[in-house]
């Protein structure tokens, strides 16, 4: 199973920007190995580091389901910002063979869901809503 190389916590730093949307900085790197058996870390896997002072919305949840789907939560945050690190690598390189796409930043946020303990609806539904404004043109 894909994991996070490092158990600490996620230093993440909230703030507006000058038109009031909240983003949150990344205040040190973190990273997540994609595959592999945790206890064993191995050069074969891809391994994805998101460096400190990287900027993340954390997720395009409606206020409306923030009650139950916080992305800011202990245990969804690391997930959020994988996921929108992902998307950023997808974004900043031209289509081809060797790009990470949507879908794949969407099964990442899944997995890294389900590694830091979210129960298996709300990784579920949460990922669910990922594709469908992948569908939508969203993401």
């Amino acid at each position: 199973m894909s994991h996070f190389l490092q158990s600490q916590q996620l230093n993440i730093h909230p703030f507006k920007d000058d038109a009031g949307k909240w983003w949150w900085a990344v205040s040190s790197d973190f990273a997540y190995v994609l595959g592999g058996d945790p206890a064993v870390y191995d050069e074969q896997y891809v391994l994805f580091v998101v460096p400190q002072g990287f900027l993340t919305d954390l997720g395009s949840i409606p206020w409306y389901v923030r009650w139950l789907f916080n992305p800011a939560a202990s245990e969804c945050a690391r997930a959020y910002v994988l996921h929108d690190y992902v998307n950023s690598l997808t974004a900043q390189r031209p289509p081809g063979m060797g790009v990470w796409s949507s879908q794949v930043a969407a099964a990442m946020l899944y997995e890294a869901l389900a590694f830091d303990g979210v129960p298996y609806w709300s990784r579920l539904v949460q990922t669910l809503g990922v594709f469908l404004g992948i569908a939508k043109g969203e993401h």
